[in-house]
């Protein structure tokens, strides 16, 4: 009871953890963890076989790249099942079945949007031919096992904090930053082997700095052996604190005094265990399979750089980095919000503000100048060892290996833990105040990322769409489209004509006409002439609301993003300036990805090439498309454009062809389709010359942009019987629909009938 009430602070720390990661668990779909598939197959795998994955079959077993992991951890999964007498799956039936709700369309094109395609597979029901029942309960019952392990980590962090600073204030803020890192509490939610890593590469930091405390005994050496040989088993990036091993025995070998063969004797009983525990799969991965620690089955092409990258390579993926270590979730990884990423950051940028005030007041020169008097630097030098062998470790991965992630840091999270508070630390001796509103910003900012913001990510990322009513509709455009008289298209909402972001949204909204078994997705494309520009696919609801999930008279809408710069294509045409595109939008199988979704009117009239809507892309300056200046003008129409140059170039008669260039200066912006005219009028009264949407029909006004300089050339033939005399060139704008025109000016005066006169000249 004593015990609980001195640590009750840690208790509920503990506490709070386990809700939070129970938290995720719960809105986690099943595989939904990073390569928590994986982990499950080798689980059945081990179940179903009582042997280890076969290394060499890799490519086809159901392990694939995972056939090379240390199997403790799969080994106390699959125990677990057999104790609650689930039945065993078979392995490669549940890849399959995995394989079969893949989502294809995971991968968003905003990566920031953590409702687009967030989920790595589809919500389905009755999918017959698997045991989706049995796969789902078990990955759950798996989930169970990460919690004690997690719980043992944060234990080992609150212990390794206690060694450091000698009170309980500060083993507690250890224990939070470890803990409530919004990545750490993730590990925690889904079946994974890093959770039992990072549970032994713990216990094994709390051990070494115990060691330097009190002394290399027989027993801890033994108990650290079998930490580091169940850590070896459970992943072989443990292994990386080997060498901070070695210096804590070679410092308590110095600091005592002992004699050389103590120091021999002292190793031996460290690695005594290690060579029974993790000995025997070294010698298996060598003798079997020539590949001693399994890393050979991640050496595939398709996941590895050739050559790897080189140090200025490595250097823009830091910051990503940086990101998955705080935290980025589930199996495609969503993103937290921008802001909580800013507030760790701050939390990081305190602490270093704490190390740069101990080295200005020469703390840390006294602690190298008295290294083997001074226990803190000794603690200090271990634990800096475990950081850079750790950082070693990840490099040689980063450099190699294309989906690695700032998640293998972690077998050094205490030590990175413990720098954080050391910060702090450093910081409070300076300024006394500040200790207490630290420790609570700290505290709290991580906590709500943990325990609020991750699960909240989540659910809104993987959960289906809330279902709407008509009265929640935006206001839409366009005409409904149905699809095999299944779903209908409303409308869609379109809030910007002009397509020049790297990413362009448009809102669709659908109602479903009645339940389908057939897999659908839709596809949205940019075209013209043919030619598709740019396009995008996805599952309704943006992979939330496949249709297996329909049910008659639901509404919900889709904000789809379409890339300019599609990353999966290596050649793909580029978009011509000042042209306007049509959005061809179709239906088709999700799993055949045939456009097999017929589109007809509500009243049943086959549409064979359902165009929604229309995109320009800006037409930006085009003045140095100009071969020669224009004579300028003061031709202004108010509030959208000038004519800032003209030019009439051709001979001058009766049936000549001619082109009118005009250079255009946007000052304003308009909603509407306007016509550009010219006529000209001469002695025998008007003649008209062309009619038309600027650019050829190619730019219409309602996509002219701010600021734009636009060239516009018009083909003119004169007429054949053109008498002598005085000619003037009129030109202006007018709706189709109405024929009203839009006001013009010439040297700031209102044009008559808003007709501008922008050239005289003389028929001979």
């Amino acid at each position: 009871m004593q015990t609980l009430r001195t640590h009750k602070r840690l208790l509920l720390l503990l506490v709070l953890f386990v809700l939070g990661a129970v938290a995720q668990m719960v809105v986690l779909p099943p595989a939904e963890g990073s390569d928590e598939i994986l982990h499950f197959t080798y689980v059945e795998s081990l179940r179903n076989q009582n042997r280890l994955p076969d290394r060499a079959a890799h490519a086809s077993n159901c392990t694939l790249q995972e056939s090379g992991q240390p199997p403790l951890t799969y080994a106390l999964g699959a125990l677990w099942l057999n104790m609650l007498n689930v039945p065993p799956v078979d392995c490669l039936g549940a890849l399959h079945y995995f394989a079969f709700i893949h989502n294809p369309w995971v991968n968003p094109m905003d990566a920031w949007n953590r409702v687009d395609n967030a989920g790595a597979f589809m919500r389905v029901q009755n999918v017959q031919d698997y045991p989706q029942a049995t796969i789902n309960e078990s990955i759950a019952l798996l989930r169970f096992i990460s919690l004690p392990f997690g719980i043992l980590a944060v234990i080992a962090a609150y212990g390794s904090g206690y060694e450091i600073f000698g009170r309980r204030s500060w083993a507690l803020l250890t224990a939070a930053i470890f803990a409530f890192m919004p990545m750490m509490m993730h590990i925690a939610s889904y079946w994974t082997n890093d959770i039992t890593a990072i549970a032994f590469a713990s216990l094994i930091v709390w051990c070494l700095l115990r060691l330097l405390r009190l002394g290399a005994s027989h027993r801890r050496l033994l108990l650290l052996g079998i930490l580091f040989g169940l850590g070896g088993l459970s992943k072989v990036n443990v292994m990386l604190l080997l060498p901070a091993a070695a210096l804590a025995l070679f410092i308590d070998w110095r600091q005592q005094r002992l004699p050389f063969k103590q120091l021999i004797v002292n190793g031996f009983l460290l690695g005594l265990p290690i060579a029974l525990i993790f000995g025997p799969w070294l010698l298996y991965g060598l003798i079997t399979f020539q590949d001693p620690v399994g890393f050979r089955t991640h050496m595939q092409p398709k996941f590895n750089y050739n050559p790897p990258l080189t140090l200025a390579q490595t250097l823009p993926m830091m910051p990503e980095m940086y990101l998955t270590y705080i935290g980025k979730l589930g199996f495609s990884k969503m993103y937290l919000h921008p802001m909580t990423y800013t507030a760790i950051g701050f939390i990081l940028l305190l602490s270093l503000i704490g190390y740069v005030a101990a080295y200005l007041r020469h703390l840390t020169l006294s602690w190298i100048r008295d290294f083997w008097k001074n226990p803190p630097a000794q603690q200090a030098a271990v634990l800096l060892v475990i950081i850079l062998t750790v950082f070693a470790g990840f490099y040689s991965w980063l450099r190699q290996i294309y989906f690695v992630t700032g998640r293998l840091m972690y077998a050094a999270h205490v030590p990175i833990s413990l720098a954080i508070a050391g910060g702090f630390y450093l910081l409070a001796r300076t300024w006394p105040r500040l200790q207490l509103p630290i420790q609570r910003y700290t505290i709290g900012i991580l906590a709500v990322s943990s325990l609020i913001i991750s699960p909240i990510i989540i659910y809104i990322g993987l959960m289906p769409p809330p279902p709407l009513t008509r009265d929640q509709l935006p206001p839409l455009q366009g005409t409904p489209i149905d699809f095999n008289h299944t779903i209908r298209l409303l409308g869609y909402e379109q809030p910007n004509h002009v397509f020049s972001d790297p990413i362009y949204d448009i809102k669709l909204c659908w109602e479903v006409l009645k339940t389908t078994s057939k897999p659908a997705a839709f596809s949205l494309k940019i075209i013209h002439d043919g030619v598709i520009i740019a396009d995008r696919t996805s599952v309704h609801g943006m992979g939330r609301y496949n249709s297996s999930l329909w049910t008659a008279g639901a509404i919900f809408c889709d904000t789809v993003d379409i890339r300019m710069d599609d990353p999966d294509l290596t050649t793909e045409p580029q978009p011509e300036p000042a042209q306007v595109y049509d959005i061809l939008l179709v239906m088709l199988d999700a799993q055949t990805q045939r456009v097999d979704w017929q589109a007809t009117t509500p009243d049943g009239q086959p549409i064979d090439y359902p165009i929604i809507t229309q995109v320009v892309t800006p037409a930006r300056d085009m003045r140095p498309l100009l071969a020669y200046t224009p004579a300028p003008s003061t031709v202004r129409f108010p509030s959208f454009a000038d004519i800032a140059g003209f030019s009439l170039n051709g001979d001058l008669r009766p049936g000549a062809k001619l082109s009118a260039d005009f250079l255009w200066h946007v000052t304003g912006s308009t909603p509407i389709s306007w016509s550009q005219f010219m006529y000209l009028q001469g002695p025998d009264g008007a003649t008209a010359l062309t009619d038309s949407v600027p650019r050829g029909g190619q730019y219409p006004t309602w996509g002219w942009s701010l600021g734009e300089y636009i060239v516009d050339r018009w083909p003119i033939q004169l007429p054949d019987s053109l008498p002598t005399g005085e000619y003037e060139l009129y030109t202006g704008f007018y709706r189709q629909d109405s024929g009203d025109r839009m006001a013009a000016t010439i040297n700031n005066a209102p044009a008559p009938d808003n007709a501008a006169l922008i050239l005289r000249f003389t028929v001979p």
